[in-house]
C-alpha cells in the first residue's frame, strides 16, 4: 500500500491494511488460544511497532492504525488472562530496540531498560 496522506488513501487500502495486521493477529491469536489451552497453557507474543504509539516522524496512518490496534488487543487480552495459565505479551520493535545489536553488552542493557518503558 502506497504511503499518502490520510485524504489520498482510499478505504480499500485502509481495510487491507487493518486486515492484514490487526485482523490478523486477531485470528492467529484466537486460534493460538485454542492450541495452548487443549497443551494446559502456552505464551502468545504479537509483534507491533514503535509507530502504534505514535513514536515516528514518516509513520503512514493506516499502518500506525493498525499496530496501535495490535498493541491495545494484546495488552487487554493480557490482563483478562492473568489468572489463566495463557499468557500474552506485545513487543514494540523501533530503532532503540535496533540499537542492541552490535553493542556491548553494558550499552545493550540499558536500551533494553528503555525498551521495558513503553511496555
Amino acid at each position: 500500500v502506497p504511503r499518502v496522506p490520510v485524504e489520498e488513501r482510499t478505504e480499500e487500502e485502509w481495510d487491507r491494511v487493518m486486515a492484514f495486521n490487526a485482523k490478523g493477529v486477531f485470528l492467529g491469536t484466537k486460534t493460538a488460544i485454542l492450541a495452548m489451552r487443549g497443551a494446559g497453557g502456552g505464551s502468545i507474543v504479537n509483534i507491533s511497532s514503535i509507530s502504534g504509539i505514535g513514536q515516528t516522524l514518516t509513520q503512514e496512518p493506516a499502518y500506525a492504525a493498525s499496530k496501535g490496534a495490535i498493541r491495545v488487543f494484546s495488552k487487554l487480552w493480557q490482563r483478562n488472562t492473568r489468572k489463566t495459565k495463557l499468557a500474552a505479551t506485545r513487543s514494540i520493535q523501533g530503532p532503540w530496540i535496533q540499537r542492541c545489536f552490535g553493542l556491548p553488552f553494558r550499552r545493550r542493557k540499558h536500551w533494553m531498560n528503555v525498551c521495558r518503558v513503553f511496555r
